[in-house]
């Protein structure tokens, strides 16, 4: 965990189900990220959000940004297809509400 002044990095939990399905349902951000078509459920979500906190293989990782003023997550970020020999990786950001955008929170 890194925490700043305004928001701190965190490991994505099991409790943040509930705002990244908001998020993944919400037509805008599944537009912006050419996510998954369809309602997702939160059954599918949940069972996403399970699977990555115990994916041991290390080659995608994902964080959440929570506002240190009241501790709501606002933001998913992902490292994907690491590659730890050359360096690289994909990187993917959302901020999940639209009030959210805006403040600098990427």
């Amino acid at each position: 965990m890194v925490r700043g002044k305004i928001v701190t990095l965190r490991e994505l939990r099991e409790s943040d189900s509930y705002f990244i399905n908001n998020w993944r349902n919400n037509l805008f951000n599944r537009i912006i990220t050419l996510g998954y078509r369809g309602p997702v459920t939160f059954e599918i979500d949940n069972r996403w959000l399970k699977q990555i906190l115990t994916d041991k293989g290390g080659t995608d990782v994902y964080f959440g940004i929570v506002d240190n003023s009241d501790g709501k997550l606002i933001v998913i970020i992902q490292l994907n297809s690491i590659d730890y020999i050359s360096g690289v990786a994909s990187c993917g950001i959302l901020i999940g509400e639209d009030n959210e955008r805006g403040k600098g929170f990427g």
